[in-house]
């Protein structure tokens, strides 16, 4: 154990190699100091696990952290980018551009003759008024004219 190594460490010192010891295989003539060397043996290698396993934890904790902090910048992109239009082509103008890039993807037949064969379809009319409507109750905020590295104008309220 640990006096074995302090013994070949010292014995190293003087040039002399240590081959194998029997001091690991010490056993006490009074079994309590036996068993109690043994308890503070077993007691400094619990520790020294706890320590590992403490360390481990910590570090668990960091890269959730972590990986929580990369989650709540990626989701902020796409807000900043809605943001960025919105300042630059108003608000009205970035409905109608998400509006579109929504209907697009919709299942949309020119022509409804059955309701029933429709299959759930939405009607090319029926996005037009949707969007339309959604378009009437956004008011009409002209876009920001910026010059090149120019911060918008916070307004008061």
């Amino acid at each position: 154990m640990e006096l074995e190594s302090k013994v070949r460490e010292a014995l190293a010192e003087w040039g002399v190699e240590a081959g194998r010891t029997t001091l690991s295989d010490f056993e006490s003539e009074d079994p309590e100091l036996d068993a109690r060397r043994r308890r503070k043996a077993q007691e400094r290698d619990e520790q020294e696990e706890l320590g590992y396993r403490l360390r481990n934890a910590e570090l668990e904790e960091e890269i959730k952290r972590r990986r929580l902090q990369t989650a709540r910048e990626e989701a902020a992109v796409p807000v900043a980018e809605t943001e960025a239009r919105v300042k630059l082509l108003g608000v009205q103008s970035e409905v109608l551009l998400q509006s579109l890039g929504e209907l697009k993807d919709f299942n949309t037949p020119s022509i409804v003759a059955d309701a029933g064969l429709a299959n759930g379809a939405l009607p090319l009319v029926v996005g037009q008024q949707m969007i339309n409507q959604t378009l009437a109750n956004i008011p009409q905020d002209p876009p920001q004219q910026l010059e090149s590295g120019d911060e918008p104008e916070k307004k008061e309220k």
